[in-house]
């Protein structure tokens, strides 16, 4: 039987006899080995291959001419003896259930090296050319296999030519697959993909320099799989499974033009609706796999996807697109890791929405020329840097701009998860920025301000740059003289400041926007478009000129009263914070400001709040003296104080924007300790906060305030201390009156840190509040040196940062060689606000500290207050022991999110 003749058998056995024939009896030099072969259960079934038969057949020379005859799946071939080129093929399929057919790698003893297109002996013969029965041929891995000119012509059903290994193909000759594979119901197999080519292709694992691949990427009427009235059909390539990639030359870039798994994205929930029909388990695997993770070889150049201008248009619906974007990775919703090992280009759209994309990266061989518009926009799955292994391209904060010589020069997109101010904080000089993409920021839901004021060289707004993002503010510099259509398009922006008085700005840069300030110069360009517009369907405009704007400086310090930025923030903007370093305070842990940076309508100082690290240093006690709530930001001068927004000097409305970029602390809340050192929110918050010195520079334009009899008033210009109108002052040894100046100053800082050092060492545990206290004249201006027999009596609220300690808060003079003085203190409540008086015997450097580590409170009358008397150190030691005692047991503070 047919087992029993396959296990004994070798593989190059075979039958020698006379040449068959299709039909009749066995005569004289004729056999019915052919209906036998092809007919018979052991010979088509054993194996798929049953047994060579040597035929001989008159030659050309009238000499008995060999070849081999074998059965094959799909039918019947036969093999020159001398050439092992194939010289003969009888199909077992029909027009209606085509076969495949796999062309082994020998028959018999000979070695099948090749496809003729014709019998050399009957030329009337053709092999496969014409023939409708078949589906599919496999091409074996036989070295140098060579396919003849018209070999595979006209093969109307012909879907697939598959290479086992594509290297060892040395010719394909021209015309081999013309017109091959174009029968069907519809009169050809269905389109690839989005692309109208229904030809047969050619599958095999993608070998760059391979002759199957560099045929059937070579456009030529010799390679084309058919050549219509104007234009050649280039062959396709298809990678095996599971990737099954279709790979074809569009416009002389190999382009991928489908990625059979992505059928997956169609319904990820029910994956098998649309995964082909697998038995095995690992297959399967395999092309879940595929689905979820693409690479694009080296060989294809380029991504299909329809041209930008079939698609784009700003027509006010959700995405300002006229119809679905049409590629072949858009809108995938499985795609989450791409790899691209040879793209060129990188087409307009290529993932436009395609939102489980995680991660992507890009070889060298993607330069910034071919980078095209908003490939990623809607890809909101990618919360991390694109990577790009060109020197000209760089993703960096979520945003990806061109390179030039190492410099930033172009920005071509915003990535969706962007969220809070542009330019980031590492990023805040745009003065080599020339251009920016057209969509760069288009759909981007949280940029909230785009502050392009140092792009000095930048000219242009392009076509729909901001168009339906989520842009608050947009601030222009003056270099910038044209905005072109859709620039600003259906966004949510409030304020445009555009100070070119001669930009250009197109009729629908500012269309389907609601409430929009323009600010530019009065009688400018921008007024007149305001004018043209104002009252037309659609727009919703106002026009502020910039003579009347007002600008506000804004300061961000750190705990040692270094400055970290100054910025001048126009009336009612944000500013942007600075970046703090994760180590940049070893030991301690970044929590917020002192105050709220939005919505700036003051000049405004902040300082930088932290909690002491317990899991790095192994401490479990609080050393904080700061609140992240309170700190700077309400003192009575210019600088120091914040505001979340509201109503401006000027009339009109500023809105507080959110982001979850900034840190939880940096909106803008009154200190609660001014109002009772029993705690709260803010004192308790402030506990585990480090022992910050509340550092600014002065701040002019402080009225001066008295209390009860005294004869001088004291002139707070340090921000950190709440409620400066309970201050009191007075000066003894003169009947003059007098103004009591306190301020902060370097060397009062650098004196506090050092006295303190000489007794305790280690600052780590002292909260201290360094100052500078002088004498001036009754009219401020006049500073007295001469202070021979006086001395001043001072009364102070607590500094925010230290009045969760009451009674524990030591005043102290900074005496010569900086050294600490300790001074008597005096504790009382004045309007229900804790203070401090003692008194100073001469001016110089001034310090209020505590010793964190001892909060036990000595040397102080025990009576207990009522009204406006003084308190008995219980009430501020219970309250400050209590706080601490919270914070031991209560959660940690909230982190700040990190930025992006």
């Amino acid at each position: 039987n047919g087992d029993e003749k396959e296990q004994n058998v070798l593989d190059n056995f075979y039958v020698t006899g006379y040449k068959f024939w299709s039909a009749g009896s066995a005569t004289g030099r004729k056999t019915t080995a052919y209906e036998y072969v092809m007919k018979s259960v052991d010979y088509n079934t054993v194996d798929g291959t049953g047994f060579p038969m040597q035929c001989l057949d008159k030659g050309p020379s009238n000499s008995w001419e060999p070849w081999y005859e074998c059965s094959v799946p799909g039918g019947m071939i036969s093999v020159d003896n001398n050439s092992g080129m194939v010289n003969g093929f009888v199909s077992s399929g029909t027009e209606a259930n085509p076969v495949d057919v796999m062309i082994p790698s020998r028959v018999g003893d000979v070695i099948v090296k090749g496809v003729l297109k014709e019998n050399p002996i009957r030329k009337e013969e053709t092999i496969f050319k014409d023939i409708n029965t078949i589906r599919s041929v496999t091409i074996p891995d036989t070295e140098g296999f060579t396919i003849e000119s018209h070999a595979f012509e006209s093969c109307g059903k012909l879907e697939k030519v598959v290479f086992v290994d594509p290297s060892k193909v040395k010719e394909i000759g021209d015309y081999a697959f013309y017109n091959a594979g174009h029968l069907n119901a519809n009169g050809r197999i269905p389109k690839i993909g989005e692309v109208d080519t229904g030809y047969c292709v050619l599958e095999g694992p993608l070998v760059l320099d391979s002759v199957p691949f560099q045929y059937a990427m070579t456009i030529s009427s010799g390679t084309s799989v058919y050549r219509g009235a104007e234009e050649e059909v280039p062959m396709t390539y298809k990678t095996p499974f599971p990737a099954e990639l279709y790979i074809q030359n569009i416009s002389d870039k190999n382009t991928l033009i489908d990625y059979k798994p992505k059928a997956l994205y169609n319904d990820p929930a029910n994956p098998d609706v649309n995964r082909p029909s697998l038995s095995e388990q690992s297959e399967i695997a395999a092309y879940d796999s595929a689905a979820q993770n693409l690479t694009i070889p080296e060989g294809v150049e380029t991504i299909y996807t329809k041209p930008y201008g079939e698609l784009a248009t700003v027509s006010g619906n959700a995405t300002g697109y006229a119809n679905t974007v049409v590629g072949i990775l858009a809108g995938n919703n499985t795609l989450r890791n791409v790899v691209s090992e040879g793209l060129i280009e990188l087409p307009d759209l290529a993932f436009f929405n395609s939102t489980a994309i995680q991660k992507v990266s890009f070889s060298d061989k993607l330069k910034r020329s071919g980078f095209g518009i908003a490939p990623f926009q809607l890809c909101t799955g990618i919360q991390n840097n694109i990577e790009f292994a060109s020197g000209d391209l760089l993703c960096e904060n979520l945003v990806i701009y061109g390179v030039d010589n190492g410099n930033k020069t172009s920005v071509l997109e915003m990535l969706p998860a962007y969220n809070g101010v542009y330019p980031p904080n590492d990023t805040p000089d745009l003065s080599t920025i020339t251009s920016i993409a057209k969509q760069a920021f288009k759909l981007c839901p949280d940029v909230r301000t785009a502050d392009f004021s140092t792009a000095t060289l930048l000219e242009t707004i392009p076509e729909e740059a901001f168009a339906y993002s989520g842009l608050k503010t947009g601030i222009l510099p003056e270099s910038v003289d044209r905005i072109d259509e859709g620039a600003f398009a259906y966004s949510t922006i409030q304020t445009a400041h555009i100070p070119n008085r001669s930009v250009s700005i197109r009729d629908t840069a500012f269309i389907g926007t609601e409430g929009t300030e323009l600010q530019g110069y009065a009688k400018s360009a921008v007024e007149t478009y305001y004018k043209k517009y104002k009252d037309v369907r659609g727009y919703d405009l106002t026009f502020v000129p910039i003579e009347e704007l007002k600008y506000y400086k804004v300061e961000f310090l750190d705990y040692d009263g270094k400055v970290l930025s100054t910025q001048t923030i126009l009336e009612g903007l944000d500013a942007k914070e600075p970046e703090i370093a994760e180590n940049h305070r070893p030991g301690w842990k970044f929590t917020g400001w002192s105050g709220s940076f939005e919505g700036i309508n003051k000049d405004t100082t902040l300082v930088a709040q932290y909690v002491q690290d317990t899991g790095s240093s192994g401490s479990s006690s609080s050393s904080g003296a700061g609140s992240g709530s309170s700190g700077p930001g309400s003192s009575s001068g210019g600088s120091g104080s914040t505001s979340g927004g509201g109503n401006t000097s000027s009339g009109r409305t500023s809105s507080s924007k959110t982001s979850s970029s900034k840190s939880s602390s940096s909106k803008s809340s009154k200190s609660s300790s001014s109002k009772s050192s029993s705690g709260s929110n803010g004192s308790l918050s402030g506990l585990t906060t480090p022992i910050l010195p509340a550092i600014a520079p002065n701040a002019p334009g402080v009225t001066p305030v008295t209390s009860g009899n005294t004869n001088a008033g004291v002139d707070i210009r340090q921000p950190g201390i709440s409620n400066p109108d309970v201050s009191s002052a007075n000066v003894n040894g003169s009947d003059g009156n007098y103004i009591v100046r306190i301020i902060y100053t370097d060397e009062a800082r650098n004196a506090s840190q050092e006295s303190l050092s000489k007794v305790y060492g280690q600052l780590d545990s002292i909260a201290y509040f360094p100052m500078d206290i002088s004498l001036y004249d009754s009219t401020g201006t006049n500073k007295i040196t001469d202070l021979n027999g006086m001395t001043v009596d001072i009364t102070l609220p607590l500094p925010d940062q230290l009045v969760q300690f009451g009674g524990n808060v030591r005043p102290a003079s900074i005496g010569a060689n900086n050294t600490l003085e300790d001074l008597n203190p005096r504790f009382a409540m004045i309007n229900q606000v804790p203070c401090v008086s003692f008194t100073a015997t001469h001016f110089s450097p001034y310090v209020l500290y505590v010793d964190t580590n001892n909060l036990v409170a000595n040397n102080v009358f025990d009576t207990t207050p009522t009204t406006g008397d003084g308190i008995h150190p219980k009430w501020f030691l219970a309250v400050g022991l209590a706080a601490l005692s919270v914070v031991l047991f209560a959660k940690k503070d909230p982190q700040p999110k990190k930025k992006v």
